[in-house]
Order: structure tokens, then C-alpha cells, then sequence
């Protein structure tokens, strides 16, 4: 959709990496590539991922350093690194997702911004265990004009192995899902939060919760991703999706049918096609209907009577 620069993205990356290096958490890729980009004079970085430049810090005269708010508890009060000074930190991103500098190029097209955000993903090792033990980072596939997006939690175990989100029995649901819906996976863009598998030690196959940390590792990707794309509608699929995005730990049941907001584009969640799968019941696939209906209307797609009797009783 839409191809412009953010000068606020800015504040996403400092917030993230900052509160990372005050927390004690280390500063391997991307965290270290970004700080040493944004460090760099503009001349010296690849045209594609120069950064822009922040905006100068609001203060109010007579106030003195010292007399700033004390960081809150997940703040440390070490000195801040030179290059995120300039900006308040925050706690942890949550709703306001604004992607990092990379993403942002001054030249190129957004799909070419794109293409030089996957290749840092792709040698991403923030989180070793996983890096050594992936087949590939799944980074996201399907339209730089996607009116929709689709996030997951974090990259399966097929999808390990396919390279593309949403494989296996959940993605050919999803497919279907969207066929109903008068979409394709090629119409829309899909991506999760966690670019690698969750590997468990001796259970190549099995999918475990991501950690906290490994989410906001990742989160600066997806949100260049949302920024590049600029959807008119996301789709979170899962309550891990939810929490990556927003915090907070309220189950799906109580999250779903309703609009949430990130930087401006309304988010639906709902239940994962795996879920469906696991529980393969007519009452939960009308629960995610009604959901998929909603995005329907808001994208301005058709939603018809027949559309409507999809999964009741007797229809």
C-alpha cells in the first residue's frame, strides 16, 4: 500500500534496543547492526537502509537533566547508549509498533526496503539456540499491496521446513478460509511475530510457547514489516499473536470479535487455524467466521446472506 518514510519509527527502535541494553540483554544483530547503523554517517550505509535522521528532544526551559522522571522498573538507570539519548525510552512496545530505521530508506521502493529487511533476518543469530537449530527463518510472504495482513505467533515446524507461513494442515485451512472470504494467500500478506521455530530439544516436530524475550527480539521486524505494507486490516491469529502485540495474558475468548488498534490499523484476533484442528468443532469455526466477517465489511468485501449462514444449524 503505502511507500513513505516514518520519522517516529525511530522512537520504536531506541524504545526496544535501549530498553534491551538497560535491562542487561545483550546487543547481538539486529540490536548491534541497527545501533552501529544509526552510529555511522549517513554516507557510509548502503543507500537502501539509511536511516533517517530523529527528531531533536522536546525540553521545557529551566529544567534541568536531573530533574527528568526516575526510569520505570523495567528501566535500569545506566546511562543510556549515545545513539538512544535523544529519546524517551518506554517500558516495552506494545500497541504503538513503529519499525526500525532499516526499513526506512530514503531511496528504494517499499518491496526493495523489504527485500534488504530480509536479509538481515535471515542472519539473524539474536537468539542462538534457534538460529542453530532452524532449517530457515520464515520471514513472511504474499503482497507488498496486501490490504490484509495475517500474523502468527511464531513459525511452525513445517514451516520451518517449506519456508513460507502458514504450511501444513493449518495453512491449507487458512487457505480455504480465505477462498471463502474472495481472498488468496497471494492477496494477502503473511507473516508471525517469531521469524524461527521454537524448537523443542529432542522433539524436532513439537511447537513450544516462544519465550518473551525471543518475541521482542522480533518485534522490530515485524513492525517494519506492518509499516512497509501499510494494511488496511491485520488479522492476529492466536492469543500469542495478541500478547506479542499488545502484552497482557487475556485469553483468546475473551480477545476475539473485537477491534483492536496498532499505529492506526484496526486488528482483528481470532482463533489459529491449529486450534480449529484440534478442536474440530462446528460452534468454534462460526466463532472465527464471525470474525473473518467483520474483516470482510471493514475491507469493504461483499458479505452476502449465504456468507452469513456459514456454520449455523440447520444451514
Amino acid at each position: 500500500m503505502a511507500d513513505a518514510s516514518f520519522p517516529s519509527a525511530l522512537n520504536f527502535v531506541f524504545d526496544v534496543l535501549s530498553s534491551r541494553r538497560r535491562a542487561g540483554m545483550g546487543a547481538n544483530a539486529p540490536a548491534g547492526t541497527l545501533h552501529a547503523l544509526l552510529e555511522r554517517p549517513q554516507s557510509a550505509a548502503p543507500a537502501v537502509l539509511r536511516r533517517l535522521e530523529p527528531s531533536a528532544p522536546v525540553l521545557k526551559e529551566g529544567v534541568p537533566p536531573q530533574a527528568a522522571p526516575a526510569p520505570s522498573a523495567f528501566q535500569s538507570a545506566a546511562p543510556l547508549p549515545p545513539a538512544a539519548a535523544a529519546v524517551k525510552p518506554a517500558p516495552r512496545p506494545g500497541a504503538s509498533l513503529l519499525p526500525p530505521p532499516l526499513a526506512l530508506a530514503g531511496e528504494g521502493s517499499a518491496a526493495q526496503r523489504m527485500d534488504a529487511l530480509r536479509a538481515v533476518a535471515v542472519g539473524c543469530t539474536q537468539c542462538p539456540n534457534l538460529a542453530a537449530a532452524r532449517a530457515q527463518v520464515v520471514f513472511g510472504q504474499g503482497s507488498m499491496e496486501a490490504a490484509l495482513m495475517i500474523i502468527g505467533e511464531a513459525t511452525g515446524a513445517e514451516e520451518d521446513q517449506e519456508g513460507r507461513p502458514f504450511a501444513g494442515e493449518a495453512g491449507e485451512l487458512l487457505e480455504k478460509m480465505l477462498k471463502v472470504m474472495g481472498l488468496s494467500m497471494g492477496e494477502v500478506y503473511a507473516t508471525s511475530v517469531l521469524k524461527c521455530h521454537p524448537f523443542v530439544p529432542g522433539e524436532p516436530g513439537a511447537l513450544r510457547p516462544p519465550h518473551p524475550e525471543e518475541l521482542e527480539r522480533c518485534l522490530p521486524y515485524l513492525a517494519a514489516q506492518i509499516s512497509l505494507v501499510q494494511p488496511k486490516v491485520i488479522v492476529a491469529l492466536g492469543a500469542g499473536a495478541m500478547h506479542a502485540l499488545f502484552g497482557g495474558k487475556t485469553p483468546m475468548g475473551s480477545l476475539r470479535s473485537q477491534w483492536h488498534e496498532v499505529e492506526g490499523i484496526p486488528v482483528m484476533p481470532t482463533f489459529h487455524p491449529r486450534y480449529l484442528l484440534r478442536n474440530d468443532d462446528v460452534r468454534e469455526r462460526r466463532k472465527v467466521w464471525e470474525d473473518l466477517m467483520q474483516v470482510m465489511e471493514r475491507l469493504g468485501l461483499t458479505v452476502t446472506e449465504r456468507h452469513r449462514s456459514f456454520f449455523l444449524k440447520g444451514a
